[in-house]
């Protein structure tokens, strides 16, 4: 989103958390660099704090003070006056009231209280941010409707979306599919994204046996309970393949005969609007995907089962059945990424003349 957002607006990027961002590049064996510059007009940053030292009040405190402090540095050094905040992760709202900030937007694309693995004491950093925010923008209806009820102005439905010219590649003659998929038996169940709480593995199961003589194929982060359940799964024909490059998943997408969401149905997944959904239209594949609200919209263009006996039948049927990807590619194309940042960027632009 924010590659796309104006080339003559400077912007720092701040990692969620440094000791994340350093494992993830262990992890894919990727260079890690502290700083570095993205486009001309991007650099994205990384504030050391100290590790694990969240979980504790005192320890909490002096790594706001240490985010606080190295933003100040970061702006002055940049001679940035007036900047505008915008969050993603609530964590660093800290800051707020530091900076000398001349507005503060808020991007809410999950409901984070839902999640199991949320901290009681992030509950405080939300507060703050959602009611220090001039502006919020959310890629879920249902948050939406949740703040306009309680009287909330200055919130906006920007929805997800997906590189359509490059997921659009997975239904091209001259692209190759990756490797690791181009010899496992077919038909192929293939699902895009992280394993995580919202996963169901039961769903999960029940599609291994129903389809003994498909694979079914996992691409993505697991979380460490998610993975250790992977493992648990004895079938020969799962295959979690981790953690893709994305300029590689057109290859292996290239692969699947349909691409699946298999997601619980909780308070979680309520406000879910998952960008695989989009990334599956713009690929030109059939979709299998379990009741998501934010989803119900878009029934005549993809499968949406209401239990699990559906799920397999809507799969089976997928399989068989020729698939025209017309009006799912109409419908990945209304949702550039280019376009939703277009929207997020003029209101942003209007907020900040406000502001003057």
């Amino acid at each position: 989103m924010i590659s796309r957002f104006p080339k003559d607006w400077k912007i720092t990027y701040v990692e969620p958390s440094f000791w994340l961002a350093l494992a993830w590049s262990l992890f894919n064996k990727l260079p890690f660099k502290r700083n570095q510059t993205i486009q001309k007009n991007i650099e994205v940053i990384s504030v050391v704090t100290i590790p694990f030292g969240d979980r504790f009040g005192f320890s909490r405190k002096y790594n706001d003070y240490i985010i606080t402090n190295k933003m100040k540095k970061i702006l002055k050094k940049k001679n940035v006056k007036l900047p505008i905040l915008l969050f993603y992760k609530p964590r660093y709202s800290c800051v707020i009231g530091s900076l000398g900030e001349s507005a503060i937007c808020y991007d809410i694309t999950d409901d984070i209280r839902e999640f199991d693995a949320s901290s009681k004491w992030l509950e405080g950093y939300i507060e703050r941010l959602e009611k220090k925010s001039d502006m919020i923008f959310t890629s879920s209806e249902k948050i939406l409707k949740r703040f306009q009820d309680a009287g909330r102005k200055n919130i906006f439905f920007i929805g997800n979306g997906v590189d359509v010219s490059h997921f659009e590649k997975a239904s091209q003659n001259d692209t190759i599919p990756a490797k690791e998929v181009s010899n496992i038996k077919h038909p192929v169940i293939g699902y895009v994204g992280a394993v995580g709480e919202w996963f169901d593995f039961e769903l999960l199961q029940k599609i291994l046996r129903e389809f003994p003589d498909c694979s079914v194929v996992l691409i993505g982060w697991a979380f460490s309970k998610q993975r250790n359940l992977l493992k648990q799964i004895k079938s020969k024909n799962l295959h979690f393949l981790g953690v893709k490059k994305y300029d590689e998943l057109p290859k292996y997408i290239k692969a699947f005969d349909v691409c699946i969401i298999p997601f619980l149905s909780n308070r979680l997944t309520q406000s879910v609007n998952p960008n695989k959904f989009y990334e599956y239209l713009a690929s030109g594949k059939p979709i299998v995907t379990t009741t998501l609200p934010e989803l119900e919209k878009f029934r005549h263009v993809c499968n949406i089962a209401e239990n699990h006996k559906e799920f397999i039948e809507y799969t089976r049927n997928a399989i068989k059945k020729d698939h025209d990807p017309t009006i799912a590619l109409d419908i990945a194309k209304q949702n550039d990424w280019k376009d939703k940042a277009a929207k997020m960027t003029e209101l942003i632009g209007r907020l900040d003349q406000q502001t003057k």
